[in-house]
């Protein structure tokens, strides 16, 4: 290393991490340019890096070259991790980073019902943690078909808690919009999604929506904007180019 340094050169490191971490969100950011970024294999939060001898014991061979660590890095198909998932929670059914990837990973796997079964303890334990909030809504949007007003009503106000929590998140605004008007509640909707677009211009979901919610309020030129700048993000955003093709521009 000595050599290395005089030499100028830069020396190796690499980054052990968890896709169940809670304390660095998102865990994404747990990957570090320019290292070896390798994520654990096995179920573990965040403080259970710290605890895990099998961790400790990669560290070791790993720093006395003795490996490169590269078997902590183990891809896992759902159904494997979500019954991984499922047995540590017998064990510890607690436990915040685990019941965050499981109910995020239920919701990505289209089990809505779990999703916002494992979230609702999950907030039960961490009233604070806004992550969760919007994963439950996310699922109770998805969850129920277009007459079920209570179930939306439910999902706007977990968005309306993110907010509170986290007031600058742009998503929890379009989120919530989308509940309004699934509500048919438009006006809302769009104060909802023009908080988003001041939080983030680049939100161009947020602009295809507002500009549906314009067209629904016969706000054509305002519609017309808001799909001209979903193409100025999105060139070929399909649903863009087929309401201005229909407003005739």
């Amino acid at each position: 290393y000595n050599a290395m340094l005089e030499q100028g050169k830069e020396l190796p490191y690499a980054s052990l991490y968890t896709s169940m971490d809670i304390a660095v969100v998102p865990w994404t950011r747990c990957r570090l340019e320019g290292a070896d970024n390798m994520r654990v294999g096995w179920p573990c939060a965040h403080m259970g890096l710290v605890h895990s001898r099998r961790l400790v014991g990669i560290l070791a061979e790993m720093l006395e070259g003795e490996k490169t660590g590269e078997d902590a890095y183990i891809e896992e198909d759902e159904d494997t991790l979500l019954h991984e998932l499922s047995l540590s929670l017998e064990d510890e059914p607690e436990d915040e980073g685990m019941l965050f990837r499981r109910g995020k990973l239920l919701l990505d796997c289209g089990y809505y019902g779990l999703a916002v079964r494992d979230l609702s303890r999950l907030i039960k334990v961490r009233p604070d943690f806004p992550e969760a909030y919007l994963l439950r809504g996310k699922a109770l949007r998805r969850k129920i078909s277009y007459d079920e007003n209570p179930i939306y009503n439910r999902a706007v106000r977990d968005f309306s808690q993110v907010i509170r929590l986290k007031p600058g998140w742009a998503e929890a605004y379009y989120e919530r919009g989308v509940c309004y008007a699934l509500l048919n509640d438009w006006s809302d909707a769009v104060d909802s999604w023009d908080r988003a677009l001041i939080l983030n211009r680049d939100l161009y979901p947020a602009y295809l929506a507002r500009g549906l919610g314009r067209m629904k309020r016969g706000d054509i030129a305002g519609a017309v904007e808001d799909f001209t700048e979903v193409l100025r993000i999105q060139p070929d955003e399909p649903e863009a180019l087929h309401f201005l093709s229909e407003l005739g521009r």
